[in-house]
């Protein structure tokens, strides 16, 4: 028999080494990855490899499968809950006072008496200001008057110079405005919350007493007239504060963040039912610390799966662990389709 070449038995030696760690490395993968097995049973090689199914291999003391046996996989469940959208719109306004008017004198003379400081509070019926009432006896002594006139410079007013403004802050008017597309929402007598800026951290509440008939057509706002109460009078004519309005929003399901899941198609959610995994698509409405508002064909009192995802398919059987399997038990009917 002729020999071989050299060449090719070191070819051959070289290929099978190489047969030998792929195949060394197939199962490796087979054995500790749980995604491994359901892409070589969509692949189709999983039959061509003798293997069982996915959700038939046992499942070992530490939750990782091997080749033999059969069983339901093992998950952690969460009971789907019921939560609120909430849309909240934070703006800038002026405060001013509830009343006030300025106070005009009705004809030339000068000031004699003023009845009040400055910032003091004044009653209805004060006489805050008085004026020289002297008439005759000024025509009688006009020298005075001329030796007076220097004098007369201070303290003289002239018709409807504004002398004062008194001010009712026993309620503080809060003008703001607000985008347009809230507009549906807004009525009167709807809650805000206040927070003046000269006072960081002091909440105090208000609520909305006018709504403006026209939408200023450059920034497609509307302008609103809050009002809250002034205890203590801690508040000034003109002040800025922050107001802050919350809307109500439709309820939607919420699930623990660890069950919302990830592919190509967006997100989704593993549900049990009937003692198997349901891939239910999901939109999220919003995020919050300890829940997340989604929209989709879910229920309250479902049971959704936040622990053993990995290795799930569609209409595998489950085992729900813990506390979760009693709740599973009594959860509300999954909504047919």
């Amino acid at each position: 028999m002729p020999m071989r070449p050299s060449w090719i038995k070191s070819a051959l030696g070289q290929f099978a080494l190489a047969a030998i760690v792929i195949g060394a490395f197939l199962a490796i993968w087979i054995l500790y990855v749980p995604s491994a097995r359901p892409w070589l049973e969509k692949a189709g090689i999983a039959d061509m490899l003798g293997l069982p199914p996915a959700q038939a291999a046992e499942a070992d003391g530490g939750g990782g499968r091997g080749f033999g046996g059969g069983g339901s996989a093992k998950v952690v469940a969460a009971e789907v809950g019921t939560g609120t959208l909430n849309d909240r719109i934070t703006a800038i306004g002026d405060g001013r006072a509830l009343r006030s008017v300025s106070v005009r004198a009705e004809a030339n003379g000068r000031i004699t008496d003023i009845g009040f400081r400055a910032g003091e509070q004044v009653e209805e019926g004060t006489v805050i200001f008085r004026l020289d009432d002297q008439a005759e006896a000024i025509a009688l002594d006009r020298a005075r008057l001329v030796l007076a006139d220097a004098q007369e410079d201070a303290d003289r007013v002239g018709a409807q110079e504004e002398l004062a403004v008194i001010s009712d802050r026993s309620e503080i008017q809060i003008d703001f405005r607000v985008p347009e597309r809230l507009l549906a929402k807004l009525r009167p007598g709807m809650p805000i919350e206040a927070e003046p800026l000269a006072l960081p951290g002091e909440k105090i509440a208000g609520e909305i007493v006018a709504i403006d008939n026209m939408v200023d057509r450059n920034s497609r706002t509307v302008r609103l007239l809050a009002q809250l109460h002034n205890d203590g009078d801690r508040l000034r004519d003109g002040m800025s504060l922050s107001v802050t309005l919350a809307f109500t929003g439709d309820p939607y399901p919420t699930v623990d963040p660890l069950a919302v899941q990830w592919s190509s198609e967006g997100a989704f959610v593993w549900v049990v039912r009937d003692g198997k995994a349901a891939r239910v698509p999901v939109d999220i409405r919003q995020r919050n610390a300890g829940a997340v508002l989604v929209e989709g064909a879910l229920q309250p009192g479902e049971m959704v799966v936040i622990e053993g995802v990995q290795t799930l398919r569609p209409g595998a059987e489950v085992a729900v662990q813990g506390e979760a399997a009693a709740m599973e038990a009594t959860a509300v009917p999954a909504r047919k389709s």
